[in-house]
């Protein structure tokens, strides 16, 4: 094959790396395949059309011989080759022949054909697209009697005038798509439209013409709207002007210049909604109202992140609710100590203590609960066991604890009920109870600790409430102890006797 036809089939090998392409290819193999064929039995047919009896022989024998080689390759392949062939080839030359002629006419099928069939539905030059497709038969009729060599020959000049034929084609094409811009940049539509049919006419499906069918087709449209832009420029309206120069853009991509405007006059509009803005929201601070000034902010922000403007006025709205939210703050602390719930002053103190941790109003505020706090809680030992005030030293202890508490009372109500209770019950505590002790009148009673009884049959005496042992005694007895217990206001009777002699 020629040095042009080595190139074709290297570039079109290049081509079918994509899974498309391989495709394409397998396709395009099998119609070279189904060509051939075709053309042998044409081939034939003419034959007998001329009466040429011994001539159908021979061709039968020769598609006999080359189906032979293309589909069998058995042993009879060498002895047929040299019946039909014009030069003697070996067995693997006829092979290697004919796989490399069957990849050149199958790239033929993928890259030029297609165009050629473009030329002829176009009805463009009729005769030299004529004279390819004659040279394509002869080229399948050479290969088909065996005659290699001529094939080749034959087959490199197709590929040759079928490119060259091309070139002419599109460039005929491209020079009316030239035309038909020139005439619409010019405004001529009626001159672009009717170039720009001519080159649609010999090529259909050109993007190139029907990008520009689109333009041509919107032109209209789009001059309606220029005229509704000049309107907008005039009254300085900035949303009508970027709606109208979007609508064109879409009609129209390629105005580019009308890009840049719209670039242009949403930078202007930006700005202007910037300002107006940051202006809202400065009027929104000075009126107090913190929240709608921050979504004014959040409005500048959207428009332009980096805005100083914003920025500024964000820290002022910060400094603000800050000082808002620390006399938010001072106001729940009062009123929660106005309302005895110390604790809720304790609690709401240690939450804003690290936003405000030198105020004086809340550490104020924090010592009062503390000391309030400290004194209920440790008042509420004896109100909760108040039996254990029954020991004098805890009814001491007590009675310090009151003291203690009588200031952080004046700043609340049910510390000072607590302190009554204890009080009281600290009273209750203090007073004598009757105690009756029952003996046998020879028994001496003593209160261990406290007192002695005596010896009697009966005696009323006085304690406090609390735990004490009584004690008898009596020569040749042993010793007899027991425990009671003195509730306060509570009278009580007790036996006791030595009747365990030695």
């Amino acid at each position: 094959m020629s040095n042009n036809q080595e190139d074709n089939n290297a570039t079109a090998t290049d081509s079918t790396d994509e899974p498309s392409s391989q495709a394409q290819s397998a396709n395009a193999r099998q119609t070279a395949d189904a060509q051939i064929q075709a053309h042998r039995q044409a081939h034939q047919q003419k034959i007998k059309k001329v009466g040429l009896s011994i001539a159908v022989v021979v061709i039968a024998v020769i598609i006999i011989i080359v189906i032979s080689q293309l589909f069998n390759r058995d042993k009879q392949e060498d002895m047929q080759t040299q019946v039909i062939a014009p030069v003697t080839l070996s067995e693997q030359e006829i092979t290697v022949f004919r796989e490399e002629f069957k990849q050149a006419l199958t790239q033929y099928e993928i890259r030029i054909q297609p165009q050629i069939n473009k030329m002829q539905l176009a009805d463009w030059n009729n005769g030299e697209v004529g004279g390819l497709r004659l040279l394509k038969e002869q080229v399948l009729s050479s290969f088909a009697k065996g005659a290699f060599a001529d094939a080749k020959t034959k087959l490199a000049l197709l590929y040759t005038n079928s490119e060259n034929l091309i070139k002419q084609w599109q460039s005929e094409v491209d020079g009316y798509l030239q035309t038909a811009q020139m005439q619409f940049e010019q405004g001529n539509i009626p001159q672009a439209q009717l170039a720009l049919n001519k080159a649609i006419n010999l090529h259909s499906d050109n993007a190139e013409a029907e990008a520009l069918q689109n333009r041509i087709q919107a032109f209209g449209e789009i001059e309606s709207l220029l005229g509704d832009l000049q309107v907008a420029k005039v009254e300085r309206n900035l949303p009508k002007q970027i709606e109208v120069l979007t609508d064109i853009i879409d009609l129209d991509p390629e105005r580019n210049a009308l890009n840049e405007d719209l670039q242009e006059v949403k930078t202007e509009y930006d700005q202007q909604q910037l300002s107006q803005s940051l202006e809202k929201a400065q009027q929104a601070i000075d009126a107090g109202q913190l929240s709608k000034a921050e979504q004014f902010i959040k409005q500048a922000k959207a428009i332009k992140p980096s805005s100083k403007g914003a920025q500024t006025l964000q820290t002022q709205v910060n400094s603000l609710r800050q000082q808002q939210g620390l006399g938010q703050i001072k106001q729940q602390v009062i009123r929660a100590g106005e309302q005895d719930k110390w604790q809720e002053v304790a609690n709401i103190v240690a939450q804003s203590k690290a936003r405000y941790p030198s105020d004086a109003t809340l550490l104020e505020y924090q010592s009062k609960a503390a000391s309030v706090l400290k004194a209920k809680k440790s008042l509420a030992v004896f109100i909760s066991r108040p039996e254990r005030l029954a020991d004098e030293n805890i009814r001491q202890a007590a009675q310090n604890m009151l003291q203690e508490s009588i200031n952080p009372s004046l700043l609340s109500p049910s510390l000072q009920a607590d302190i009554m209770q204890v009080a009281n019950t600290i009273d209750s505590y203090s007073e004598p109870v009757k105690v009756t002790v029952q003996s046998d009148g020879e028994s001496y009673i003593l209160v261990i600790g406290v007192g002695h009884v005596g010896e009697h049959t009966e005696k009323v005496i006085e304690l406090t409430p609390g735990k004490y042992v009584l004690e008898a005694r009596r020569d040749g007895y042993r010793n007899k102890r027991l425990d009671i217990v003195v509730e306060a206001n509570t009278p009580l009777t007790v036996n006791l006797q030595n009747d365990d002699k030695l």
